[in-house]
């Protein structure tokens, strides 16, 4: 629960944590994450943010959704993810990835 949460992560300084299902979450350095790890590659691979695609369906998806040129929220994701989304493609469990790949011109 949101009090063992931030009691927990009193006691870890220099740490952020996000949600992703009512009883988990990711615990990450404050400067690391999904961004930092995607900004890593596109800095590796000399690719440019506009060329980026992100997919996710929680709340620990929704700086990567905003980061991305394209954020696509799956259609059963949760409100966070939606709101920080540019698309919100079909649940998952509807083929809603596939879908949305088509939809791109990427599949």
């Amino acid at each position: 629960d949101s009090l063992r949460e931030d009691d927990l992560m009193a006691r870890l300084p220099g740490c952020k944590a996000t949600r992703w299902h009512r009883g988990a979450y990711d615990i990450v350095p404050v400067h690391g994450g999904k961004v930092a790890g995607i900004k890593a590659l596109l800095d590796h691979y000399g690719i440019a943010q506009e060329e980026t695609m992100a997919f996710g369906d929680g709340e620990n998806d929704a700086d990567m959704l905003r980061f991305a040129r394209m954020g696509v929220s799956m259609g059963n994701g949760d409100a966070e993810a939606k709101a920080a989304a540019d698309y919100i493609c079909g649940d998952i469990d509807d083929d809603g990835l596939a879908r949305a790949l088509e939809y791109f011109g990427l599949l």
